[in-house]
């Protein structure tokens, strides 16, 4: 593997990780009490253990082979900007729509959802269906979770966010799962070319 090769892989692991901390967080923060707190720790546990993976792979890159490759960097590539700028322009419009209409509490549904569909446009960006798989896993639990209830009444008396820790905790493990194939690849090539 070539520096550039693990750098791009250092970057996508760290952006990938960041977002799927936002939404363990979310999802964290629809408990209460100790459970709370002890979700919050497991999110920082395994933030953590990408962020250690992902400077393995940096450090990796300084002493790689620095060829030049032909291949285009896909975050540079119109098909990925226009998912990602796609994606920042709809959430907000959505969300405003959902709060005037007074459905507010589809919007973390919403965006889910439309985490999800930018997956289908880094399709062509990074020449990869893995991309559908995770796509098509969240915009699934986005739907599952307009099924079920905002909130459900323990017997304690609290209500816990049912669906804000579903998509909060369901995302999170989607994009964090998302990660294991290309690692597993690059550290199986890896083994190949040392052993």
């Amino acid at each position: 593997m070539n520096a550039e090769h693990l750098r791009g892989l250092t970057f996508t692991i760290v952006i990938t990780n960041v977002f799927a901390a936002l939404w363990g967080f979310s999802g964290s923060m629809a408990l209460f009490g100790l459970l709370r707190m002890l979700m919050i720790s497991v999110v920082v546990m395994v933030t953590a253990i990408w962020f250690g993976i992902a400077y393995s792979f940096l450090k990796r890159a300084k002493s790689a082979p620095k060829t030049s490759s032909q291949m285009k960097n896909p975050f540079g590539t119109l098909s990925y900007r226009l998912a990602v700028i796609a994606q920042f322009i709809a959430i907000p419009v959505v969300a405003r729509i959902l709060t005037t209409s007074g459905h507010a509490e589809a919007i973390i549904s919403a965006v889910a959802m439309i985490v999800g569909l930018h997956f289908f446009g880094l399709i062509p960006a990074f020449k990869s269906w893995q991309f559908a798989a995770v796509g098509t896993a969240m915009v699934a639990l986005a739907v599952l979770s307009l099924a079920l209830p905002v909130y459900i009444n323990l017997p304690s008396g609290l209500s816990l966010n049912l669906r804000q820790m579903l998509i909060g905790f369901g995302s999170a493990f989607i994009l964090w799962l998302s990660i294991i194939p290309t690692v597993l690849k690059s550290y199986r090539e890896r083994l190949r070319i040392v052993g």
